[in-house]
């Protein structure tokens, strides 16, 4: 079968059937999040018709939360009529925090923070407050006087602007 859309441009595919925008999209998100634990991380929206949605939770969110978000924006924004492709889900493991929300929700976490200076920082995030988050490390170190090293604690105050990237740890122990 030949392809009629080869050679033609894409604006023109996108005025005979107009895209929804990614503040319609935004709206109706926010709408069905409003007053529950859930928030949204990232909106990624591609000029191939693919929408994906990434969303958190306080609580930890699950493959219902999900799938009736995605059953919703199906419905609010007219899928039949729009054609586009929609994908909503967490944005996973190993994906750097975007949002504070992430901060909040992942105390008591092991994290690796990339900071705007170069240097790296593995520990424990122990608070988060909407300046930054403070994290306590765990390092080996000798002590004067003492014949073997020691594990010695140190909490770390990081404000937001200097950190670059954060990631969770995950452990399988």
């Amino acid at each position: 079968m030949r392809d009629v859309t080869r050679g033609l441009n894409p604006s023109f595919l996108l005025a005979k059937n107009p895209m929804i925008t990614e503040q319609q999209v935004i709206q109706h998100i926010e709408s069905y999040i409003a007053d529950t634990p859930l928030f949204l991380v990232d909106l990624k929206m591609g000029a191939d018709r693919r929408v994906g949605v990434f969303i958190g939770s306080d609580v930890g969110a699950t493959v219902k939360d999900c799938s009736l978000l995605n059953r919703h924006l199906n419905e609010a924004l007219d899928n039949d009529s729009n054609d586009f492709e929609l994908v909503v889900s967490t944005p996973g493991v190993g994906e750097p925090l975007k949002v504070k929300r992430q901060y909040f929700a992942n105390v008591g976490r092991n994290v690796k923070l990339k900071l705007t200076e170069g240097k790296s920082l593995e520990g424990e995030l122990v608070e988060a407050t909407e300046n930054g988050v403070v994290v306590k490390t765990r390092v080996k170190e000798r002590i004067e006087g003492r014949k073997s090293k020691q594990w010695v604690e140190e909490n770390h105050e990081i404000d937001f602007n200097a950190i670059a990237e954060t990631k969770v740890l995950v452990s399988f122990k």
